[in-house]
């Protein structure tokens, strides 16, 4: 491989990832920004556990609070920056 070829590789690797997330355990994920999730939508975490998104509501002009629902039960709720890439079970 020639390093032309080699850049051209990493230039396309890295137009890739744009749009993932990397999780421990699991790897490369695809992913959306946190403004464009909704409730019904699984997120996928590190290791692969997952959480039913409740609900997502606006709290500033860069953030949202999105309230999940865990395997177990167990209601939580965060915060993300709009432009926070989140993994989506659905995409994966």
């Amino acid at each position: 491989m020639t390093l032309e070829q080699y850049l051209e590789e990493e230039e396309r690797i890295a137009e890739k990832r744009k749009h993932q997330s990397h999780l421990e355990g699991i790897g490369w994920k695809n992913a959306v920004a946190a403004q464009e999730l909704k409730p019904g939508q699984h997120i996928i975490y590190n290791y692969g556990s997952k959480s039913l998104i409740v609900s997502v509501e606006t709290k500033s002009t860069k953030s949202v609070i999105v309230t999940t629902l865990d395997e177990r039960g167990n209601q939580y709720s965060r915060r993300y920056r709009l432009t926070s890439l989140v993994a989506v079970d659905e995409l994966n």
